[in-house]
């Protein structure tokens, strides 16, 4: 190898011919580090070391700290979506969950939340009949079975079922509202279907301030049956007869103080047997044709 300071050019032997390398202004020194090219940052590119493509600039926040990037972080950084924050509400996931298509809703919470503890949807006919008729007001077999054997419509009220029953329709009644409005007070009663007949009875005072024609009562003052014939009470057959320590009927009693006005019945005569009282604004009307004799 020589060197042409003629041409400023260096030869190398190649075994065969004389070999030019390159000039002298071409040629690189290693103490100056790459400072004597002719464009370092072509240079860099060629070498793929450019700054800001192929490698980091300077930076000072960089020099003074010993962190360092690693891929792991990189790629967790990667899966973490643009405006993600740390921070958000309940309510902001939930509304965020709830917007994907297989999201459980509160709708399905609810309906969970409805269906008891180890329930299936395979129980048998027999199970849930079982479980339905464990319940207190369960329409039981008896129910059914007495259902079924009740005619459909029908109606218990109906004119064959009433007279079946023994009873009447209202219409077949013709007194209707005081059948409704009865009282047993109203009623003369009865010992036995073999018995008497329990007459009112009181005193002559207790007899009713309104009568009518035909009213019937025993009165424990005279001790006899009394009736009652439009104008005036009287004692009735077998009432007001003669009566006798025996089988005899002797005797006629009646009491000897007047206390009610009394009118002798027209074209009759009557008898009393004295002494007599009649009280202070009572009196005795004797008819025309009539008479009351006092013994």
């Amino acid at each position: 190898m020589y060197y042409d300071t003629v041409d400023d050019i260096i030869y190398v032997w190649n075994g065969t011919t004389w070999q030019t390398i390159t000039t002298g202004s071409g040629g690189l020194e290693a103490a100056n580090n790459l400072s004597d090219v002719a464009s370092a940052s072509t240079s860099r590119t060629n070498l793929g070391v450019a700054i800001g493509s192929d490698v980091q600039a300077f930076s000072s926040v960089l020099a003074g700290t010993t962190a360092s990037y690693t891929t792991a972080e990189e790629t967790k950084l990667a899966g973490i979506e643009t405006g993600a924050t740390a921070d958000q509400t309940g309510a902001q996931i939930k509304t965020a969950y709830e917007a994907e298509t297989n999201a459980f809703t509160d709708a399905q919470f609810t309906k969970l939340a409805g269906i008891e503890t180890a329930a299936t949807a395979d129980q048998t006919g027999a199970q849930i009949k079982t479980a339905y008729e464990a319940e207190t007001n369960a329409f039981t077999d008896a129910q059914f079975t007495k259902l079924a054997g009740i005619e459909t419509a029908a109606d218990v009220t109906d004119t064959a079922n009433v007279t079946a029953a023994g009873a009447l329709m209202d219409s077949e009644v013709t007194n209707l509202a005081q059948v409704k409005a009865f009282d047993s007070s109203d009623y003369v009663a009865k010992t036995s279907a073999t018995g008497s007949a329990v007459m009112p009875s009181g005193t002559t005072a207790q007899r009713n301030g309104s009568p009518n024609a035909g009213n019937l009562r025993f009165n424990t003052t005279d001790t006899s049956f009394e009736g009652y014939d439009g104008s005036a009470w009287g004692a009735i057959g077998g009432g007001g007869g003669a009566s006798g320590g025996g089988s005899d009927a002797i005797f006629y009693e009646n009491g000897q103080t007047i206390t009610t006005s009394y009118s002798i019945t027209a074209s009759t005569n009557a008898m009393s047997t004295g002494p007599l009282t009649v009280n202070s604004g009572v009196s005795v009307t004797v008819p025309s044709g009539s008479r009351w004799v006092v013994l």
